[in-house]
């Protein structure tokens, strides 16, 4: 087992720290900063401060992408959030990342991907 201090997490700013929502139904400090985000989550900033959509899948990219030349033709455990997870997927199954959400990725479940050695992406089982 090789554990890799340098992978990734999104950076969610104050949707971390408050909460999907709070005792008023306020999101994320404010109603804004969630509107803004669940409309498009590839240009704005989670929690107003985080990373945007688009940030977080390049790094989950540049994750992948480093996994695979460290460990080319080799099967690979990867343990994630799901949240980044779905961002990433969506982005390399060309949908628009404002539907990420439409990936329904379940706690503990197993998804399983192929990476080519070019990054071509295929998604082999969603939730097992």
């Amino acid at each position: 087992m090789v554990v890799c201090a340098d992978g990734c997490e999104a950076d969610r700013d104050r949707f971390r720290r408050v909460g999907a929502q709070d005792e008023g139904g306020v999101r994320g400090g404010g109603p804004f900063l969630w509107d803004a985000w669940s409309r498009d989550p590839e240009n704005s900033r989670a929690g107003g401060n985080g990373e945007s959509g688009r940030e977080a899948g390049g790094a989950a990219g540049w994750f992948f992408s480093e996994v695979l030349s460290r460990h080319s033709g080799q099967t690979i455990l990867v343990v994630g959030h799901n949240g980044t997870n779905r961002l990433y997927m969506a982005y390399k199954l060309g949908m628009p990342l404002r539907n990420y959400r439409r990936l329904a990725q379940e706690n503990s479940a197993i998804t399983l991907f192929e990476l080519d050695g070019s990054g071509e992406f295929t998604l082999k089982c969603l939730n097992a």
